[in-house]
């Protein structure tokens, strides 16, 4: 399948203690992001978190099936 160009927004959640934009925290230290739905989505370490179309929300998508879905502009 083809592959689609990143949004101007991607980057990999990785474990140095920084959330990156989009990224909340819960009071028992497990990281979520909010999708364009409403949706709360737990985040991993080594997710890559992609901005939806309006820019405030956010979705996360494992590595492997990052690396075959996008490619950087």
């Amino acid at each position: 399948p083809p592959r689609s160009t990143l949004f101007p927004y991607t980057t990999l959640f990785r474990s140095d203690g920084q959330c990156p934009r989009g990224v909340l925290t819960e009071e028992d230290g497990r990281v979520y992001v909010v999708t364009i739905h409403e949706q709360k989505v737990y985040v991993e370490i080594g997710d890559w978190i992609v901005a939806e179309m309006d820019g405030i929300h956010f979705y996360p998508i494992k590595e492997k099936v990052f690396i075959q879905l996008y490619e950087f502009a």
